[in-house]
């Protein structure tokens, strides 16, 4: 009798469990066990808010920037679809670094992989905010990496920018006297990729996945991107801002806050 009983109550939990995870949505997201909360570390859509509040500590290893001192390349006034006539919102100033035969191209890593620098582009107003700023930077610089060997991968680091008062950055190299007309180029010289970045020592970084904020030619936008935004502001001139501003006009060349089923989870380094 009591073999029975112990019985009917083992199959009984048994059902009970099943029912429970039959209960489970069949899309539902598991919770990072490191950044509890709502937010999934399922690539979302890009750009978003950082709301430093929430974010997690990071327990991946440290990015590691492995950037040649002193590159050469070519600024242009890049001209994504439609192309022509007046820059579009999927357009951007970019810088393209050149890597000289035989050397090793200015690269990240990031999760024990290596992603190669491919261009520097500029955004305005900045696409991605933090919340605690009421409202955007006027400019978002984009270090777009991209993963080496077949498979596609991306690794962008972020630095918002505002209006410096103490000369010109590195960004302002960049972004003097830019192209003015889809498709035209510059060549630029010595640039110094760190100094892109916040400085040695005060680099540390929002990180989630989401996606590219420019689509490719059949209008998707990739999916995933591993994200890295930086927490100090660069700057950059009042003039050059107004210069990149006035490329666009009002409206700019930024994709606008995207609204995800569930957000982001943020983990801070």
């Amino acid at each position: 009798m009591r073999y029975r009983t112990l019985s009917s109550r083992i199959a009984r939990l048994a059902a009970a469990i099943s029912l429970a995870l039959v209960a489970v949505p069949a899309g539902a997201q598991a919770h990072s066990p490191t950044c509890p909360g709502t937010g999934t570390d399922s690539a979302v859509s890009s750009p978003v808010v950082i709301d430093a509040s929430i974010a997690c500590p990071d327990g991946a290893p440290a990015l590691s920037v492995v950037y040649a001192p002193s590159v050469d390349g070519i600024v242009s006034l890049d001209d994504k679809a439609p192309t022509g006539g007046a820059p579009s919102d999927h357009d951007d100033l970019r810088f393209t670094p050149i890597t000289p035969t035989g050397s090793t191209p200015s690269h990240v890593v990031f999760g024990n992989q290596t992603y190669t620098l491919k261009n520097v582009h500029y955004h305005g107003l900045a696409e991605h905010k933090f919340a605690s700023q009421p409202g955007f930077s006027p400019l978002e610089a984009h270090l777009v990496h991209e993963l080496d060997g077949p498979a596609l991968g991306y690794v962008v680091l972020s630095v918002l920018l505002n209006t410096g008062d103490n000369g010109w950055s590195e960004h302002d190299h960049l972004l003097h006297e830019p192209p003015s007309t889809v498709g035209a180029t510059k060549n630029v010289f010595a640039v110094n990729l760190q100094a892109l970045l916040p400085p040695p020592g005060s680099r540390s970084y929002y990180r989630y996945t989401g996606s590219l904020t420019t689509p490719d030619a059949n209008h998707v936008y990739y999916k995933p991107v591993n994200w890295i935004i930086f927490s100090q502001y660069g700057t950059a001139t009042q003039s050059h801002i107004s210069g990149v501003h006035d490329l666009w006009g009002p409206n700019g060349n930024k994709r606008g806050l995207q609204s995800n089923p569930q957000p982001p989870n943020i983990y801070l380094k």
